[in-house]
C-alpha cells in the first residue's frame, strides 16, 4: 500500500462543505463518510476529511477550534495541470460559495512559471490551485 495523506478540515456544514468540495474536483469516498465525516479524494493519496465540529472533539484534547476565517492556520496547495484548469477551479469554487482572489506572489513574482489563485472554502480554509509550467522556471 502506498503512502497517503488525510488533512483533517473542520466544518461547521458538512454537507455544504461536502457539495463545495465536490464542485472543485474532490470525490467522495463513500467508504469513509457517514454523518460526521465527509472523505474527499484529491487523487489516490490525498484526501481531505470533512469533520463535524462535534465529531473532531475526539482528536483535539479539549483544545480551541479557532475562526478560520479569522486565522490562517495552513496553505492547502493543489497542483492542476493548464491555467485553464486553474480558471475552472476558481470558477466551480465561486459559484459554489467560495470566495477567490488574486494572490501577491503570483502577481509580482510568479511570472510564466507560476500560475495561481486563492480559493477561501465556505469554512475559511484557503486552497491554492495552482499550475507550474516548470520548462519556464
Amino acid at each position: 500500500m502506498s503512502k497517503q495523506v488525510f488533512i483533517n478540515l473542520i466544518t461547521k456544514d458538512l454537507t455544504k462543505s461536502t457539495e463545495f468540495y465536490k464542485a472543485i474536483g474532490f470525490i467522495k469516498n463513500d467508504q469513509f463518510s457517514n454523518e460526521n465525516a465527509s472523505s474527499m479524494m484529491w487523487g489516490d493519496s490525498i484526501f481531505f476529511m470533512l469533520l463535524t465540529e462535534d465529531f473532531a472533539k475526539n482528536f483535539n484534547d479539549n483544545k480551541l477550534f479557532v475562526d478560520q476565517k479569522k486565522t490562517v492556520s495552513a496553505l492547502y496547495a493543489l497542483s492542476l495541470e493548464s491555467k485553464e484548469e486553474v480558471d475552472i477551479f476558481c470558477k466551480n469554487a465561486s459559484n459554489s460559495g467560495g470566495r477567490v482572489y488574486s494572490n501577491k506572489y503570483n502577481e509580482e513574482v510568479a511570472g510564466e512559471f507560476m500560475y495561481s489563485y486563492e480559493v477561501e472554502d465556505p469554512d475559511g480554509y484557503i486552497l491554492e490551485p495552482v499550475f507550474m509550467d516548470i520548462s519556464k522556471f
